[in-house]
């Protein structure tokens, strides 16, 4: 018994010892290795926020499994092989693992490690590719890679990381400036779901701002794969609007819900938060009144074509603007208005059924939304909820409407 204690711990040391001496090569090889200005980024060139897939595609694969390789590097004949320790690829592993949970549920098929590099459809690996602060990771899109398996009769998909970079982040990864979660997620959403790099709020956009994925991923990712059912996303559940006529509610029709915008970026349809749905067919029916939509989901471009505030609630699928009409609109609005400001029984229900926002325009058109407000973070508390309120609906401002301030934080 002693005698096996003592030879795994020989073992054990003599491990340490490699992995010891592939770092330190590594970083002797780091130490003359080219170097550019400027942050490492992604290699794939900025265009449209996605392109759709062609016929040979992941939506061909039963389910997509993905092997970790580590090349071994060579320097002036020497091989640098434990460059990474058994903590850095646990560590590894377990990002990827989480970075691919993340996306699956917007692909809809199984996603997995496995062991054998003949048995994967992707390869993530780790290799030198430019140098110091160019290319920090470069992905082929789906079903496109350069690297064919005749056996299997199929391209594999790489996501490259180049260790001049990624060794560092790795190694730092308590303090990394960009951490790999955040590197692994973005690559991911060009090798499975074809997205391009963009300038929208989105884990896709180059400027590093969003470090998960944001609801334009899932968006676009979910009509790449023609995903159109309801999801759920960060407390909200959207489902898929058209131009039909059909009855989305009992009182709006599928199109009264579409979206204004003149070009939008998805022809066939767009999300809507069924909160926001449900809360106008609630003031509709509590107020008994028509209800005319003025405006629905907007792309980016379209929020800006229209003056909206910078992260307004529309960009996100989560508002809709209103006006009450016919002949009892001012009965309506003045009892709407009042009962949102007084803390009335349709408030209280607004609020159980997920509204967040309330505004007003100076055009009289208000407005209702269900963004996600953390605790304490609205402006109003009611029944226990955190709410937003501006514009008409705070009483010192009345007159005004919607003042600069409160429209720029609140649409």
């Amino acid at each position: 018994m002693i005698r096996k204690v003592i030879i795994v711990s020989i073992v054990m040391w003599l491990c340490g010892c490699m992995a010891n001496k592939g770092e330190s090569q590594f970083e002797e090889l780091l130490a003359k290795a080219p170097k550019f200005e400027g942050e490492a980024d992604c290699g794939v060139s900025n265009a449209a926020a996605f392109r759709i897939l062609g016929n040979s595609d992941w939506q061909d694969s039963s389910e997509i499994k993905y092997f970790i390789e580590y090349q071994t590097i060579v320097d002036g004949g020497t091989e640098i092989t434990n460059y990474f320790n058994s903590s850095d690829k646990k560590y590894i592993r377990e990002i990827a693992a989480k970075s691919f949970a993340r996306w699956q549920p917007h692909i809809g098929k199984p996603i997995r490690e496995v062991s054998k590099k003949n048995d994967a459809n992707m390869l993530l690996v780790f290799k030198l590719i430019d140098g110091i602060g160019r290319h920090a990771a470069l992905t082929d899109f789906a079903q496109t890679g350069d690297e064919f398996d005749p056996k299997l009769k199929r391209w594999m998909v790489q996501m490259r990381f180049d260790l001049y970079d990624i060794y560092k982040v790795i190694k730092d990864r308590e303090s990394a400036k960009y951490n790999f979660e955040f590197i692994c997620k973005h690559e991911i959403g060009h090798g499975i779901f074809n997205l391009m790099h963009n300038e929208d709020y989105s884990i896709m956009n180059e400027n590093k701002k969003w470090r998960d994925i944001q609801f334009d991923d899932v968006y676009a990712a979910r009509i790449v794969y023609k995903k159109f059912e309801n999801f759920d996303f960060d407390g909200n559940r959207y489902t898929w609007i058209t131009k039909s006529n059909k009855n989305a509610t009992l009182n709006f029709k599928q199109s009264e819900l579409y979206t204004r915008c003149a070009n939008p970026n998805y022809n066939n349809g767009h999300f809507l938060s069924t909160k926001t749905i449900a809360g106008l067919q609630y003031i509709r029916t509590h107020y008994n009144c028509p209800i005319k939509i003025n405006s629905s989901y907007r792309h980016l471009q379209c929020n800006k074509d229209a003056s909206g505030a910078t992260y307004s609630s529309h960009v996100f699928a989560n508002a809709l603007d209103f006006r009450f009409i016919g002949p009892n609109a001012k009965k309506a609005t003045d009892n709407y208005i009042r009962d949102v400001r007084l803390n009335g029984t349709s408030l209280q229900m607004l609020l159980n059924i997920g509204i967040r926002g309330f505004g007003s325009y100076s055009s009289g058109a208000l407005h209702i939304d269900s963004r996600h407000i953390p605790n304490g973070g609205g402006n109003k508390k009611s029944f226990g909820i955190d709410w937003i309120w501006w514009g008409i609906f705070i009483q010192q401002n009345e007159g005004a409407f919607n003042l600069f301030d409160d429209f720029s934080k609140y649409d």
